[in-house]
């Protein structure tokens, strides 16, 4: 076969004549190796969007972010995130939970709970650590620096802590002479 014939077609093989016992030999294509699995990361890797309303528990090994209406619990290995556009009326059990929406309950978390600068929070937190950013509003309870206990310890525990409303114990120390 002449080189021009070649040049002139680049997209095709030059023909091979194969005998009758022969078997024609195709060029091996490169074979591709098999994608590697993403890495994991920290990235939400399950969504629920501003548009979404769920009421229930959810559960999850991956990553978390809500932007929409959520009322019942929330269960997550890893982090979990709560969208500005977020209402949020649950029992949040998560490894980290970062909050720039509204958070209407309990939010126990075995690293770190962030409240942005957008954040509304309104019930109990109890995590080792804690960041609030300037603007962020929280009315409630924050328990630092113990790991999250079960549910039936925490209500015991809270049954033993005295009530806001109840009335404060007689003061141990006399009040000072007045003259």
């Amino acid at each position: 076969m002449a080189l021009r014939d070649m040049v002139s077609k680049p997209e095709r093989a030059p023909e091979q004549h194969v005998s009758a016992g022969q078997q024609r030999l195709q060029p091996a294509a490169a074979a591709a190796p098999a994608p590697a699995p993403p890495p994991r990361s920290s990235a939400a890797s399950t969504f629920l969007d501003a548009s979404s309303v769920f009421e229930g528990v959810i559960h999850s090994s991956e990553p978390l972010r809500l932007d929409g209406r959520v009322k019942g619990e929330i269960h997550c290995e890893h982090s979990v995130a709560i969208g500005e556009s977020a209402h949020i009326e649950a029992t949040i059990r998560a490894d980290a939970v970062v909050i720039a929406g509204e958070v209407r309950g309990e939010v126990h978390a075995t690293h770190k709970i962030t409240l942005a600068a957008t954040a509304r929070m309104v019930g109990e937190l109890t995590t080792p650590g804690i960041v609030i950013e300037e603007g962020a509003e929280l009315v409630g309870r924050i328990q630092i620096g113990a790991r999250p206990t079960s549910e039936p310890e925490m209500k015991a525990a809270s049954a033993d802590r005295p009530r806001d409303n109840l009335p404060a114990p007689p003061s141990v120390t006399p009040p000072p002479p007045t003259e």
